[in-house]
């Protein structure tokens, strides 16, 4: 609200430039929100580039998250699949983006695909 105030921009999702950097905070905003005393949220970055836009971690086992402003079909972002093959113990990963579909295995464990709004209730932040 604040930002778009600044910039004179009330204009819909769909026709913004900066979508992608916008939906990237609510999904941040959202995950956050929802973080308990044994949780955290970190940024992924190889030397040659590849990133992730988060790492979420819940008792030191992390589970890496992009956030796509749009997907036409269940693509895992090659980051990811470096992640998985790089870190045994991560459980799964998660895309989030404008549409929802069906799991993908990669190094043999599933990458799920929420639309953006599921981020604020992930299932892997519960604390049970």
């Amino acid at each position: 609200g604040i930002r778009n105030s600044i910039l004179s921009d009330f204009s819909s999702i769909e026709k913004r430039h900066d979508k992608g950097a916008i939906i990237e905070t609510f999904v941040l905003l959202h995950l956050k929100s929802q973080l308990q005393a044994n949780m955290d949220i970190r940024f992924w970055r190889t030397r040659q580039g590849e990133e992730l836009d988060f790492i979420l971690l819940k008792d030191r086992v992390p589970c890496p998250v992009e956030v796509k402003a749009q997907l036409k079909k269940p693509v895992v972002p090659d980051a990811m699949k470096l992640f998985l093959k790089r870190y045994k113990n991560t459980p799964f990963g998660i895309v989030f983006s404008n549409n929802k579909f069906d799991p993908v295995e990669v190094e043999s464990r599933p990458v799920y695909f929420y639309h953006y709004f599921d981020s604020c209730a992930v299932d892997f932040l519960k604390n049970e």
